[in-house]
């Protein structure tokens, strides 16, 4: 059910950062499951747990599409980056900051390149040297 978890990935996001504070989180989220659960986001500024979402805007519940097409699977399409100014209020201290992109250079220009934990290192390392092994014989 890999897709069968519609908004529970913001939630769960804010829940585990909490738990293990010291952990770097990323979530890629689409624009309908993102608007189930958009609230926790202002607990996100509120406790300034640092979360990064990556929000793929394609105005709609894609998967739902795909099981059941109809007018009702079509969102209102928000303005995501002045929702997380909103959340910013009088206690998020503007702490919180969001990028709008549209072509691949500018979501390049948005992304720090260096980010990347050691897990993920050893990770690709892993993936590098199991790539590299020749194929099994049948």
């Amino acid at each position: 059910m890999q897709w069968g978890h519609i908004g529970w990935s913001i939630p769960a996001a804010f829940g585990y950062t909490l738990a293990k504070p010291k952990r770097r989180v990323i979530i890629v989220v689409g624009d309908g499951a993102f608007q189930m659960t958009a609230q926790e986001v202002s607990q996100m500024v509120r406790w300034r747990v640092p979360i990064i979402i990556l929000l793929m805007n394609n105005k709609g519940y894609t998967i739902e599409v795909e099981i059941h097409n109809g007018l009702y699977n079509r969102i209102q399409n928000w303005k995501y980056t002045s929702l997380v100014q909103a959340f910013n209020g009088e206690e998020g201290g503007g702490h919180t900051l969001s990028f709008e992109v549209s072509t691949v250079y500018y979501f390049i220009e948005a992304l720090d390149k260096d980010d990347y934990s050691r897990d993920l290192i050893t990770w690709g390392h892993f993936v590098a040297a199991a790539n590299g092994r020749p194929p099994e014989k049948d």
